[in-house]
């Protein structure tokens, strides 16, 4: 990712059963999920912001609220673990709606 961090931190992305931990790093075009060295799954997952549709908030264990399932216009699902979820919500839901706002969509 070559554009400067808007916010990061740990994360968890699920990729089927698995929970493949590393970083997650926000930038004003795209999400982006490093995994750590110790993964079976292994490879970035970048989201460009433009072609997310929604992002949902959802509890782990029916209590924490930590989960943030970014959905995408293709019909993609991402599901993140992330301590501060409402914080990413709101901050790409932030940029986003900047980016609608400057690009007329």
């Amino acid at each position: 990712m070559s554009n400067e961090y808007v916010m990061e931190g740990l994360a968890n992305l699920f990729k089927g059963k698995e929970a493949v931990g590393g970083k997650l790093y926000l930038s004003e075009e795209e999400l982006n999920h490093h995994p750590h060295k110790l993964n079976v799954q292994k490879g970035d997952t970048t989201i460009r912001l433009e072609e997310v549709s929604e992002i949902e908030s959802k509890k782990s264990f029916k209590v924490l609220n930590n989960v943030m399932i970014v959905k995408t216009v293709s019909g993609e699902e991402h599901k993140f673990v992330v301590n501060k979820r409402n914080k990413w919500v709101d901050k790409i839901n932030s940029l986003r709606e900047r980016s609608e706002t400057t690009t007329g969509v």
